[in-house]
């Protein structure tokens, strides 16, 4: 939860990061998405699958593969 709520602050409070990981999800370059997403210092990187209308974050805890955290974020 830590990790997302990291996440989805940097993302309210940068209009241009937001726009960058929007962007670089719409050219499909994958690297980029999570270069982006690992830049903000979280340590748990999600698994990112995006699509026209947005992106999918999918974060699980470590060493438990049953708990897990999806986010689905849409562009506007």
């Amino acid at each position: 939860m830590t990790n997302a709520s990291k996440l989805l602050a940097k993302m309210a409070e940068s209009r241009q990061f937001s726009y960058n990981i929007m962007t670089a999800a719409q050219e499909s370059n994958q690297a980029k998405v999570e270069s982006l997403i690992q830049s903000t210092g979280i340590n748990n990187i999600p698994k990112v699958t995006y699509n026209p209308d947005g992106l999918r974050l999918i974060f699980e805890a470590k060493g438990d593969t049953n708990t897990s955290l999806a986010l689905r974020l849409r562009w506007t």
